[in-house]
């Protein structure tokens, strides 16, 4: 398991690679709301499953882009 947490009032800085071997397990990224979406400070490639619309969500930098189905 992996937890991040943001302590008020500090910035947080991560430097990390996360690398997902399973085969059996899946991976899931942070679950939130359409309004948490908005209230986010986030760097580009911020990746989350957006609980309002039930789609992936990922930030371009200046936008949220949602995943699509093709």
């Amino acid at each position: 398991d992996i937890a991040c947490e943001n302590v008020v009032g500090a910035a947080a800085t991560f430097s990390a690679e996360v690398k997902c071997t399973s085969i059996t397990a899946p991976f899931y990224p942070p679950v939130v709301t359409a309004a948490q979406i908005g209230a986010m400070t986030v760097t580009a490639g911020a990746i989350v499953f957006n609980s309002t619309t039930n789609k992936l969500n990922v930030y371009t930098g200046s936008i949220w882009e949602i995943i699509e189905s093709a």
